[in-house]
């Protein structure tokens, strides 16, 4: 399993936890696993263990990686914090680089984009797309990668690589600017 030792004695509560699917859905968000596990003077354990079998939605067994969500609760219920951990393995577990913040696409343009997430611990990451590859010269924790030469009002899918895991999502680059084709604003 896991264990968290988030340094603060007199923290106690429940940690609730459970994967990331992220191939389901655009927007994923951690399926909590049905029991809590007890947060004691700042540490828990989590055993992955348990989350095998039909709890497995990500197939970590097989692929032996997987990202799991996580709530820290005090005992008043007062929430603290939601993070993510990424790990690999199948008997014994190590903590992988994990995409905490992103990646979000963004300063959109019809022929570039910049792709900008942040991870745990400085890591050297490459984004393939649409043949492709662009690698970071040195590991950091603040990843801002700048896509150019791109078609406009095109659907591109790019893939982040990062440590042993990937991430996988997509976006479409702005039309042009003379572009006929309307659109509106809404403000409520």
């Amino acid at each position: 399993g896991l264990q968290f030792n988030f340094q603060v004695a007199n923290l106690n509560g429940w940690l609730y936890y459970g994967f990331y699917n992220y191939a389901d859905g655009r927007y994923p968000q951690p399926v909590y696993f049905n029991t809590p596990a007890k947060i004691t003077n700042g540490k828990v354990f989590v055993s992955i263990r348990q989350l095998s079998g039909v709890y497995d939605m990500v197939d970590w067994e097989h692929h032996g990686t997987a990202t799991l969500g996580y709530r820290i609760v005090r005992n008043d219920g007062t929430m603290l914090y939601d993070g993510l951990v990424s790990f690999s393995g199948k008997d014994s577990f190590i903590v992988e680089p994990t995409i905490i913040d992103g990646p979000f696409v963004g300063k959109l343009s019809p022929s570039s984009c910049t792709v900008s997430f942040r991870t745990t611990v400085p890591v050297k990451t490459t984004i393939t797309l649409a043949n492709k590859t662009i690698t970071e010269s040195k590991a950091i924790t603040l990843h801002e990668i700048t896509i150019s030469n791109l078609q406009p009002q095109t659907n591109y899918s790019y893939t982040i690589h990062y440590g042993n895991l990937i991430y996988t999502s997509s976006f479409t680059t702005a039309p042009l600017p003379a572009d006929t084709n309307h659109f509106v604003f809404a403000y409520v």
